[in-house]
């Protein structure tokens, strides 16, 4: 704008808009992870040192013992990706090898999932 009057008009308009926009777009969902998030860093920094490692280590062996189940899901993703060549080949085929690795990687996906949340729970819950 060549008027200075009213490119300063517009710049105070334009940093108020910015001002409510970023206040109004902040959601209740994030509002809720930033109280978790105060809620978890003032756990942690109470708890003593080697209490904290041994959470960490915890937390390692209970990812470490999914990691085969996080294999077979991605061996299972790779085949449903996979699937065009079944297609070409015969389209029979390529319907049974996408409904048969689709179908597993989600069962096997939901059921990792459950107990991984359970062990999880038990593990810190108690």
């Amino acid at each position: 704008m060549r008027n200075s009057g009213s490119r300063k008009e517009y710049d105070a308009l334009f940093k108020a808009f910015l001002k409510n926009a970023t206040n109004d777009t902040q959601t209740k969902t994030e509002q809720n992870w930033q109280q978790y998030g105060r809620e978890k860093a003032t756990e942690y920094s109470s708890m003593h040192i080697d209490d904290f490692i041994l959470r960490v280590v915890d937390e390692v062996k209970i990812g470490a013992r999914y990691g085969v189940n996080f294999g077979m899901n991605a061996f299972c993703l790779f085949m449903v990706l996979t699937t065009p060549t079944a297609f070409s080949i015969d389209p029979f085929i390529g319907i049974f090898c996408l409904f048969l690795y689709g179908g597993l990687g989600y069962l096997l996906y939901c059921r990792t999932k459950q107990d991984y949340q359970k062990d999880r729970k038990q593990k810190f819950n108690n």
